[in-house]
């Protein structure tokens, strides 16, 4: 006589009911974040070849300490500048940027003019009076600028956003995003509208993980009528708390470059030191960040000798690169130069 133990069968069916429930959410998360990013990925075309004057300051808080609470630590206190020129047209690029920083407690500046190009088939790199770079190929840049990105963006973070929105794959193949593969990436799309300063957005949710363990949730509000540019964004840093955001940004200012054609003029960061947080709850600022934009254009016209045209003094090192090894070096102009004339 076969028995069946309907019990075990009841949580069977209820363990296989759940999982296909959280399937199904899954599957519907997959959907929702697919939409959004191909969104944003068809707005980010508009802005494929551009020029524009940046100008981006940095002013480091009295709590920017590197650890601890000491006064040591407190007290240091930095700022920089970096004047951009940006020029991309089409898969070109060049990037013209000056820097200086200036440290309060001594006032020593430090400062440099940097160059990098794009031909299409050949990234050029020049740092005035240290050293160039001729790397075969493609090479992105940390001062590259995309609009989706602005206030999310710094030495690690200079991906397109769609490319953000792709997965943990297709950003540790991604070659600007400069991308630690121990960090894991997943998302959630509020499914209902929010209104930030009375514009229509998409919130969505990245979640990321570090060695499985979740480490940081990143909030990003995408304003529709705005091409879908972040006009809000929130970090949380979950060692530290769930409810204080760390980082909060927001565009502050806005031009309309040809109609529906937006660009966000504007743009601040402020981060809040995270040892204080910890330790007894105080917001105090750790740093702040500005992005400021002008004689901005969508229609630069420029040859591609512009693109692979660099100026390098005799003497300087030159290091030929391919694949992130350098296999070739040499002075301008020395008897080992094979463009030596």
């Amino acid at each position: 006589m076969l028995r069946i133990n309907l019990r075990s069968k009841s949580l069977v069916l209820k363990y296989s009911a759940i999982a296909l429930l959280l399937s199904t959410v899954a599957n519907a998360e997959d959907v929702q974040i697919g939409r959004v990013r191909d969104l944003v990925q068809e707005n980010e075309t508009l802005y494929e070849s551009i020029e524009f004057n940046g100008r981006y300051e940095y002013l480091a808080g009295p709590n920017s300490g590197h650890g601890g609470l000491s006064k040591e630590n407190t007290k240091t206190t930095k700022s920089s500048t970096s004047k951009l020129h940006h020029v991309s047209s089409g898969k070109m690029y060049r990037i013209d940027q000056e820097y200086q920083s200036v440290m309060k407690e001594g006032g020593e500046t430090y400062s440099y003019r940097r160059t990098k190009m794009y031909d299409g088939s050949q990234t050029r790199m020049l740092k005035e009076t240290e050293y160039a770079n001729v790397i075969k190929g493609y090479s992105g840049d940390s001062n590259y600028i995309y609009p989706h990105m602005t206030l999310m963006r710094g030495p690690f973070y200079y991906m397109r956003l769609s490319t953000l929105l792709s997965g943990s794959e297709v950003l540790s193949d991604a070659s600007d995003a400069n991308w630690d593969d121990s960090i894991s990436v997943e998302y959630s799309v509020n499914p209902d509208e929010v209104v930030y300063k009375g514009l229509p957005c998409v919130r969505l949710s990245i979640f990321m993980s570090n060695r499985s363990k979740p480490a940081m949730i990143r909030n990003v509000w995408l304003a529709k009528e705005r091409n879908y540019i972040p006009c809000k964004y929130e970090a949380f840093y979950l060692k530290i708390s769930k409810d204080t955001p760390v980082e909060i940004g927001t565009v502050d200012e806005w031009i309309e470059l040809e109609p529906g054609i937006w660009f966000p003029k504007t743009t601040s960061v402020t981060a809040y030191s995270p040892f204080l947080l910890t330790s007894n709850g105080d917001k105090k600022v750790q740093w702040t960040k500005r992005y400021s934009f002008e004689d901005i254009s969508l229609s630069p016209k420029y040859p591609k000798s512009y693109f692979q045209d660099m100026q390098i003094p005799d003497g300087l090192p030159i290091h030929e690169i391919d694949k992130g090894q350098i296999i070739q070096s040499y002075r301008k102009n020395s008897l080992d130069d094979p463009d030596r004339k």
